[in-house]
């Protein structure tokens, strides 16, 4: 797969242009702030769809985005609808995708995807939904190390960028300054 196919995927869903790793709560129904168990297998599909993996660079799965997102969504001011307004993204998804192929999200194949994310932008909560998973997939691209699967900076060095220094220490990480001041 080629850099091309993200490209398209950014230039089809019409869009503009971080973050810790922690382990992801799934469950069978949406509790709270949790993906489903279908959610989490939909969304990794989904972000190697658009940007996946080939031999100029990182993927999805390298630079850490699934991680990224679950743990903006699982941090996310509640007030701000981000949670439910993402879940049901993921659950549009899924039903577009039986609705056309008979099949789970996670369960097709690249030429289905596309079918599938491009039925999905011509609505404008599709549109709008696929415009904000790359905005995410983007930033885990270019947070720092402590937020994301970048601890070898091998996505920084990609994109021929170097970190700045001082780096957040992770007791000054964004859920632990929550935690500091008794906000979570």
């Amino acid at each position: 797969m080629k850099r091309r196919r993200f490209v398209s995927f950014i230039g089809i869903a019409g869009i503009g242009v971080c973050i810790a790793p922690i382990s992801c709560n799934i469950v069978s129904k949406n509790a709270g702030n949790q993906l489903t168990e279908l959610q989490a297998k939909n969304l990794r599909v989904l972000l190697s769809a658009i940007f996946p993996e080939d031999e100029n660079g990182p993927n999805a799965n390298d630079i850490g985005a699934f991680d990224y997102i679950v743990n903006l969504i699982e941090y996310r001011n509640q007030a701000d609808n981000l949670q439910t307004w993402f879940f049901q993204g993921l659950d549009d998804i899924e039903d577009l995708t039986q609705e056309i192929i008979d099949k789970s999200f996670f369960e097709t194949i690249a030429e289905q995807q596309k079918v599938i994310l491009e039925k999905m932008i011509q609505s404008k909560q599709g549109e709008d939904f696929l415009s904000e998973l790359i905005n995410l997939l983007l930033e885990s691209l270019l947070s720092p190390p402590i937020y994301t699967d970048n601890q070898n900076v091998t996505v920084w060095q990609w994109l021929e960028v170097f970190q700045g220094n001082p780096q957040p220490k992770k007791e000054e990480k964004f859920p632990e300054i929550l935690i500091q001041y008794g906000l979570k």
